[in-house]
């Protein structure tokens, strides 16, 4: 009800009044009633100005009497049956064939840096005359945790009438925790690497903003354009256990009950905090403080810092409390150092010239028909294109456009393009050959155009020299800091222990575990099943002293990209070793993106334990572990010797 209703509602009556749109505006429904907020008021000042009927039924005042918990789905299920119930008569007077609400579009990015650019474009003057500033919230995990919580807070508050947020960008941080039914728009900008990814996508896409089906086709129906994953979708969609078949489940793909925000503290922090005598609990929290906030490591320093702000007198019970506290520490806490690695390219990839083979390409234009696939219930319809599509491009400029979805091909120099060009060339030149005309050519390569960038791309990986990579190293006097995490938990939900097997893989995210001796976190939230498993062996065997689940944001310095960051899934410590640890389903080991992870990981553990020999501290490795190697029977000493990752571009 602010400014984005008031600006839809007034382009829309001026496209009508313009008769470039067909269309008659049959009646406006708003949730808030006049006197409930200062930005409603507006827009129903504006529908009253225009002589449109008018239907108002306060959401605010409905949940109040009530009893509802604000933004919960039980409270507005039952609000929206009102609501119907309150519009059967405007919708049975009036020939309405579509009702559109203003809701929000969810963009979701390839990383922090694509992320960042689709809010600078969306924001500025560009961009409807920068209509959206200040309305794009962008959510990723690189931020530091004071931002991170004020990010999950705009998130979990975006539908709140007051909340100028209109479009959501994510990097890879919206898999659960969150979830809004008034969204109308997906913008997927990055692909979906996992069926679970998928699903999540689609499942958002097939929230009911009614709360039941309307009857009306173009309301009920989500849309998926096909791609180069359509067919995996179809698959999956018939799985009896699909997204597709048995719906969304209340509780299992969307949250029962609102999420709260847990803040658990450090099992070292709570033994400080639970000192009872007051005096030496002072002491001790001042020489927490100075390691964990300040960065400092020796004694010495510590004890200054703690003195600093004492009389002399006071001063003779401050270093035997240290030292308690500094035995204690080396128990409950982990030293990692925190060493920066970014990747520099010191020379791209590059492609050869070669001789594109190109005798078995025979392909025809087909009919220019859309084909809609029904996934529910298999059937098929077909629209009929009208007129003529000709292409703004050229088609070879149409094929350098597929090919530079290859990453190899994107990040090319001037030198690597020409070679590209040349092959897109080759290939519209052997079209020309066979084709009636450049029509059908156009055809052709529009049509199918994805098929012939893959032909030429596997090609051209044959003559692919791969990158010259050096890598930039910093070593900050600080080391990393465990400080308290902020989990978002349902609200009502019971803690698990960790050793109780899990009947509902599918809602573990939403879980929290407990019952741990050697984690440095009392509560923990996993990922997957595997992560909960891996716990156990680590809890079991002996040779593991402790280990930790760090947040997110703690790993923000093993960079794998210009703008990515790589966050293990656990630390681990034994009597000899560190650990990073990383847990991946087996089908995605050998992708781009997990080995460009993996090589960072690598070449921080070897700067880490140059590093370590001069602190006399311990080695470390990097264990990339498949997901169906976890089982109970499994000992960590098992798996070091089996998926210790060693890099294939050395040191």
């Amino acid at each position: 009800h602010g400014e984005a209703s008031c600006r839809l509602l007034t382009v829309v009556k001026k496209e009508i009044d313009k008769g470039r749109l067909k269309a008659d505006i049959s009646f406006v429904f708003s949730n808030r009633e006049p006197g409930d907020d200062e930005g409603s008021d507006i827009f129903l000042k504006l529908v009253k100005k225009y002589h449109l009927p008018l239907v108002c039924f306060s959401s605010k005042k409905f949940q109040s009497p009530n009893g509802y918990k604000r933004f919960s789905d039980s409270w507005r299920l039952e609000y929206d049956r009102e609501v119907m119930k309150l519009l059967e008569e405007p919708l049975a007077d009036s020939s309405v064939n579509l009702c559109v609400l203003a809701g929000y579009m969810l963009i979701v990015a390839k990383d922090t840096k694509h992320a960042n650019q689709i809010k600078q474009f969306i924001e500025s003057d560009e961009f409807y005359e920068g209509s959206y500033l200040d309305k794009v919230l962008v959510v990723h995990s690189e931020v530091k945790a004071e931002a991170q919580e004020q990010m999950v807070s705009d998130l979990l508050e975006v539908e709140n009438a007051e909340n100028p947020i209109e479009i959501v960008i994510h990097v890879n941080m919206l898999r659960e925790g969150w979830d809004i039914v008034n969204l109308y728009t997906m913008v997927p900008l990055r692909k979906a690497n996992s069926k679970t990814l998928i699903e999540q996508n689609l499942g958002r896409g097939l929230r009911l903003p009614f709360g039941r089906l309307t009857g009306i086709k173009e309301i009920d129906t989500h849309t998926v354009v096909s791609h180069d994953r359509f067919n995996e979708i179809i698959d999956a969609a018939n799985c009896e256990d699909s997204v597709i078949r048995r719906g969304v489940v209340i509780g299992k793909d969307v949250p029962l009950e609102p999420l709260d925000i847990v803040e658990v503290s450090s099992q070292e922090r709570l033994e400080v905090e639970n000192i009872e005598d007051v005096e030496k609990r002072g002491i001790t929290l001042k020489a927490y403080e100075a390691i964990h906030y300040l960065g400092m490591e020796t004694r010495e320093e510590i004890v200054q810092y703690v003195k600093k702000e004492r009389s002399e007198s006071d001063c003779s019970v401050v270093e035997p409390v240290i030292d308690d506290f500094l035995q204690s520490h080396r128990e409950k806490s982990i030293y990692i150092p925190r060493i920066r690695v970014q990747p520099r390219v010191v020379r791209t990839g590059r492609f050869l010239p070669f001789k594109l083979e190109l005798s078995h390409i025979a392909l025809k234009p087909f009919g220019e028909g859309i084909i809609v696939q029904g996934l529910s219930k298999g059937e098929r319809s077909v629209y009929e294109a009208k007129g003529s599509h000709s292409l703004e491009k050229g088609v070879e400029d149409q094929l350098m456009g597929h090919l530079m979805n290859f990453d190899e091909v994107a990040e090319s120099d001037e030198g690597n393009i020409s070679v590209v060009l040349e092959c897109c060339e080759k290939m519209v030149r052997h079209l020309q050959s066979y084709l009636k005309d450049d029509i059908q050519v156009d055809q052709v390569v529009r049509q199918q155009g994805v098929h012939l960038a893959k032909v030429i791309h596997s090609q051209m990986l044959n003559h692919f020299e791969e990158p010259v990579i050096e890598w930039d190293t910093v070593v900050a006097e600080k080391l990393v800091s465990l400080r308290n995490m902020r989990l978002p938990v349902p609200r009502g939900s019971r803690v698990r222990h960790f050793s109780k097997p899990v009947d509902d893989k599918l809602k573990i995210r939403e879980m929290v575990f407990e019952g741990y001796t050697k984690s440095l976190y009392p509560l923990v939230k996993f990922d997957s099943d595997s992560e909960r498993i891996f716990s156990v062996i680590l809890e079991q065997d002996s040779v593991v002293k402790k280990w930790v689940k760090p947040a997110r944001g703690v790993f923000s310095f093993i960079n794998y990209s210009k703008d990515s960051c790589y966050e293990p899934d656990f630390i681990v410590e034994t009597d000899e070793s560190m650990f990073l640890c990383e847990i991946k389903r087996r089908s995605d080991l050998e992708t781009p993106v997990v080995l460009s992870k993996a090589e960072a990981a690598f070449h921080w553990c070897h700067l880490a334990t140059r590093y370590a020999l001069e602190k006399n501290t311990k080695p470390w490795s990097y264990l990339l572990i498949p997901h169906d190697e976890l089982r109970l029977s499994k000992t960590f000493e098992g798996l070091v010797a089996g998926h210790n990752f060693l890099s294939n571009k050395g040191k």
